[in-house]
């Protein structure tokens, strides 16, 4: 698991999170329709991978 810049853990490993959006662009399904094993929606579809808000 990749470590945060202040050396936490990531929650949702990067990986899982490629994995979600590559699922939702091949599928076309919306992003409240993700399965369980992959992270929360909103997590994948509102915050990029490090962490910051979107501009």
């Amino acid at each position: 698991m990749g470590l945060v810049e202040d050396g936490r853990r990531e929650k949702h490993p990067r990986r899982e999170i490629v994995k979600a959006i590559s699922h939702v662009a091949r599928s076309g399904c919306p992003w409240r329709h993700l399965t369980a094993d992959l992270p929360p929606w909103r997590r994948c579809a509102g915050t990029p991978p490090g962490g910051s808000k979107p501009a």
